[in-house]
């Protein structure tokens, strides 16, 4: 994210994080009521319902696993798309396109992909962002067709 919007990419996250995480109380609830038929009354007698607890305790437990489920679910979309999405970036930051990699290292002169990566992946305080090249280095290897 660039430094000039990480604020703004930051409010995003956090408005739909407990957008979404206010829901689950509610959900919780509704839950235990319409699926597990929670009895309120068996509480207001003021004896222990054990039964009743494990209605509420299971409204919790299909609440917070679906809500696990589904986070891991976009986590692992993230993790498919960010490489790519990441070379993209670093293109439009170079002023060249997605098919340009192949011009580029040839213009660049780099001794490898290692070297070329180096010199184009910096991040705002620019150091080398090395650990990311390491990573990117053999999956641009493979996008770049070899020169005949």
């Amino acid at each position: 994210v660039p430094a000039s919007i990480f604020t703004y990419v930051f409010a995003i996250d956090q408005f739909i994080e407990n957008s979404i995480g206010n829901l689950a109380g509610p959900a919780v609830g509704i839950l235990a009521n319409k699926v597990f038929h929670y009895d309120r009354t068996a509480i207001n007698k003021g004896g222990c319902a054990p039964e009743e607890a494990t209605k509420l305790g299971m409204g919790m437990f299909w609440v917070c696993n679906v809500s696990w489920v589904l986070c891991f679910a976009f986590y692992a979309c993230i993790h498919c798309t960010y490489p790519t999405d990441r070379r993209r970036q670093l293109a439009i930051r170079r002023g060249q396109t997605q098919d340009s990699w192949g011009d580029c290292k040839g213009a660049c002169g780099a001794s490898s992909d290692q070297d070329s990566v180096d010199q184009f992946d910096t991040d705002s305080d620019g150091d080398s962002d090395v650990d990311n090249a390491q990573v990117e280095a053999p999956a641009r290897r493979a996008a770049v067709p070899a020169a005949a």
